[in-house]
């Protein structure tokens, strides 16, 4: 659902011409990245030009921090955006009913 989020956020905020997803499995981990080449943002975004507080990116990162994760976001307004998520293998839910169970 995370990845899912960060590649819809891309695209809808983003205005990217492109757009790439990047996922590497190790031993014990899930490295995921997202990035693009739109039009970024500085950090801390906390709300949009009409005032509208914005708190995906704090839910993505709540949800993979649950599951002993990492977020992080590398942004700069005019330069694109990176989202890099790690999480543990042993179980990483997929949705609220599934999970991927490894090992």
């Amino acid at each position: 659902m995370v990845t899912r989020e960060a590649l819809f956020n891309a695209a809808r905020h983003g205005n990217p011409t492109k757009v790439r997803l990047t996922i590497h499995f190790d031993k014990d981990q899930i490295r995921i990245e997202v990035e693009d080449n739109g039009i970024g943002f500085t950090m801390p975004y906390e709300s949009n030009p009409r005032g509208r507080k914005h708190y995906g990116l704090s839910v993505m990162r709540e949800r993979i921090e649950s599951i002993g994760g990492t977020f992080d976001v590398i942004t700069e307004a005019g330069h694109g955006t990176r989202i890099l998520i790690t999480a543990p293998l042993g179980r990483m839910p997929i949705n609220d009913d599934v999970d991927i169970l490894h090992g």
